[in-house]
């Protein structure tokens, strides 16, 4: 499970620029879980399998430029996905705060991977671009967690101690 650590560090210049123009989403500031319906649930599916029907193309080295993605048609990366499905999900009356863009190392690759955790009252579940199915959080294996978006800050993750 994500657990925060007591301070934060600075939003990234990225998120900053995108919120320009998508502000409401800068103000999640409420922690919230959400226990969907059936159909509530089927929405959240059919958002992730839309929005992962776009074209992954990674943003120029240096050159990274967070959107919401326009459609099946469209190109984006990581953030590009997160951010999308954020945005919809939102537009669709699910609340701000079950939602949050999380920022993971994928150590098959060594390298930064942008998802959403999307809180329930149970678990939380992550939307991702590179894993089709939605799935709970503790069943994403090969992903370290490093930080969460909530009300404009991003949270680092604190790891718990290797029990062996």
């Amino acid at each position: 499970m994500l657990q925060s650590i007591p301070f934060s560090f600075p939003t990234p210049h990225q998120w900053e620029t995108f919120l320009r123009d998508e502000e409401p989403l800068l103000n999640n500031g409420r922690s919230e879980t959400f226990n969907p319906t059936p159909m509530k649930w089927w929405v959240v599916e059919a958002i992730n399998r839309e929005v992962n029907r776009c074209t992954y193309t990674p943003d120029k080295v240096g050159h990274d430029e967070w959107k919401i993605l326009k459609g099946p048609s469209d190109s984006g990366d990581c953030e590009d996905f997160a951010l999308t499905k954020m945005y919809l999900l939102w537009t669709c009356g699910f609340p701000l705060g079950c939602m949050r863009p999380t920022i993971c190392n994928l150590s098959r690759q060594d390298k930064k991977h942008m998802v959403l955790s999307f809180c329930t009252q149970d678990e939380t579940y992550i939307l991702d671009n590179v894993a089709k199915r939605i799935r709970v959080e503790e069943r994403f294996t090969g992903y370290k967690w490093l930080g969460w978006l909530e009300g404009g800050v991003w949270h680092p993750v604190r790891h718990s101690p290797d029990p062996s």
